[in-house]
């Protein structure tokens, strides 16, 4: 898997305006990254990607405590999206 695969999956999730599709998008985005640093394995070379794919991580963290604290007010944000036109 190429730099530009994890990226343009994780851009996805964190993109994402279906409060229901997100948890799909963030595991899709963790699974990229897991095959990413996998193949990183003896790189020497590839420093600053794995630091991206770290801080990404860390920001899908995030981003995951938010999709929790939805869920668990799911009567409140039923039907709710983020995308401002709706």
């Amino acid at each position: 898997m190429k730099n530009e695969k994890w990226q343009e999956i994780y851009h996805r999730a964190v993109l994402e305006v279906d409060c229901q599709k997100m948890p799909w998008r963030i595991a899709a985005a963790r699974r990229a990254m897991g095959e990413r640093l996998q193949a990183l394995v003896g790189d020497i070379d590839r420093t600053e990607e794995r630091q991206q794919i770290g801080n990404a991580l860390g920001s899908l963290d995030t981003l995951q405590l938010e999709v929790r604290s939805w869920q668990l007010h799911s009567d409140r944000y039923r039907g709710l999206t983020l995308d401002p036109k709706h």
